[in-house]
């Protein structure tokens, strides 16, 4: 999944610094070009999720494995996590241990919207604990001005959570570190 070492390359930071990112340590760039990087996650509409799960909830196989609201919302981003796009299905674990439901703006500044389902997004642990409480209306433009959101305008904000959750992954500091320990075990293989 990552290169061995910096001469490898990094596309994603190539792309951000062509962009004009120039902050990769304090995670700053141009929030406009967040779907550009990203490739939209498609999603399922919610009135066909909440149905599906309805459905899904009468069979007694699914009594006790979730709530009818979190079955949607896994069943909303086809069962994938919204910030990474890996598949939460893969295994029992991932399943069900290794899965989030993601406040999309943090609940701690926006309280309000701590059981709105718009504001919830499928998180693998990864990405939702280094997302945490970051904001993704505070990058670029806000969205959120107290009405509820459209759905390309909570797109947008995971968009832009998406792609700071990647350039938390693509920290330079990280690549060091990553790149000795690699060099490291190669010489301990030889």
């Amino acid at each position: 999944m990552y290169p061995t070492s910096a001469e490898n390359g990094f596309p994603q930071l190539r792309e951000y610094k062509r962009l004009g990112v120039t902050d990769t340590d304090g995670y700053q760039f141009r929030c406009s070009d967040s779907m550009r990087l990203k490739e939209a996650q498609h999603m399922v509409d919610k009135q066909k999720a909440d149905a599906v799960a309805h459905e899904l909830m009468r069979n007694d196989f699914m009594k006790g494995e979730w709530a009818e609201p979190t079955l949607a919302c896994w069943l909303r981003y086809e069962c994938r996590c919204a910030y990474c796009g890996c598949d939460m299905l893969q295994s029992r674990a991932g399943a069900f241990h290794g899965y989030s439901l993601d406040h999309i703006l943090p609940k701690g500044k926006y309280p309000t919207l701590e059981r709105s389902e718009w504001n919830m997004a499928l998180a693998c642990s990864l990405c939702n604990r280094i997302k945490g409480r970051w904001d993704p209306n505070n990058c670029g433009e806000p969205l959120y001005t107290g009405e509820p959101l459209k759905e390309e305008q909570v797109q947008e904000l995971i968009g832009r959570a998406s792609d700071y959750v990647k350039r938390k992954d693509l920290d330079p500091r990280f690549q060091q570190l990553q790149s000795a320990i690699r060099d490291a075990l190669g010489s301990l293989a030889k």
